[in-house]
Parts: C-alpha cells; sequence; structure tokens
C-alpha cells in the first residue's frame, strides 16, 4: 500500500485450496498511515504454478480515493487584545455611504 509491503500474519497458508478464498487483515491507523488522504493503491501480488509447471504471477491493482468534506468553519471572530493598537472609530459606521 503506497510503497509499504504488508505481508499476511500468521502461518495460514492462503487463498484457501478448497475454494480460493483469502483474508488479509491490513493495519491502517489514522495518524501513522499507510492510508492518507486523496489517491491510496493497493497492490495485490500473488504467484501459483499452472498446468505446465510454471510459476505465473498475478497481480491486481486497487486505486482508493478519500475525500476530506471535514470543512473548518469559524463560528466566532474575535481580534486578540493589545496595547499600541489603532482604535476603532467612534463614528456610527452604519450612516455613512459611499458610491
Amino acid at each position: 500500500m503506497n510503497g509499504t509491503k504488508v505481508m499476511p500474519i500468521g502461518s495460514e497458508k492462503f487463498p484457501n485450496a478448497s475454494d480460493g478464498t483469502f483474508t488479509v487483515d491490513l493495519k491502517i491507523d489514522a495518524s501513522a498511515g499507510p492510508i492518507v488522504f486523496g489517491e491510496n493503491k493497493i497492490v495485490l501480488t500473488g504467484t501459483g504454478v499452472d498446468e505446465k509447471g510454471q510459476v505465473r504471477e498475478v497481480r491486481k491493482e486497487l486505486r482508493v480515493y478519500i475525500l476530506d468534506e471535514n470543512v473548518s468553519t469559524i463560528s466566532k471572530f474575535q481580534p486578540a487584545l493589545g496595547t499600541g493598537r489603532s482604535a476603532f472609530p467612534d463614528a456610527n459606521l452604519g450612516q455613512r455611504t459611499s458610491c
């Protein structure tokens, strides 16, 4: 995944000889990765022996896109207080018009 090689854990052989299924647990952590926002590539690679005894490599690439829809919003804007700053005008600005 994204350049990180993940190997199966344990001594379990896969795929299952009876039906060809397999399971791989991928450890994914929000801060450590290896999945990130945007495009992620997961490449599954396996080898098998055909009827003539030749080793064949099977490769499948999955592209997963993660979208961040958590948009920050500003609910309150308050300038910092300090000394030596310019003062706001005392006039009522709502009464002024300009062209």
